[in-house]
């Protein structure tokens, strides 16, 4: 899995500027991925990915240039009123609903909101 997971950050090289993998191991029943990366635009993304005996725990937490708060996606069970628990995403000092997310999700999305000419 971890193997796909570079496959799809590569998928996205046009907008990013340089990656970190941090962690990653696989195993039989599961895998661990943390990595970041720094778009373009110098925001950056910090993934969180672990699957372990059919429990997956994920957190995509994307921040500006200065360190802010752009859009975290994660499925911690800690925000009972939201009718997608465990899955939602930070937005500012809101929680909102989301459906479960993945890096591919997640760098499509990314993509669609910064915007490079063709320069860069």
């Amino acid at each position: 899995m971890a193997i796909q997971l570079l496959e799809i950050i590569n998928k996205y090289i046009q907008i990013i500027k340089e990656y970190n993998v941090v962690d990653y191991d696989i195993e039989p029943i599961g895998y661990r991925f943390k990595a970041e990366i720094i778009f373009k635009d110098c925001s950056k993304l910090r993934v969180r990915d672990y699957f372990f005996s059919f429990y997956r725990k994920y957190s995509f937490h994307w921040q500006d240039e200065k360190n802010n708060l752009i859009l975290r996606w994660d499925n911690a069970p800690h925000w009972s009123e939201i009718e997608t628990l465990p899955y939602h995403k930070h937005n500012n000092n809101q929680v909102l609903s989301s459906k479960e997310m993945f890096l591919d999700d997640v760098l499509e999305y990314i993509s669609n909101k910064i915007k490079f000419n063709s320069a860069d």
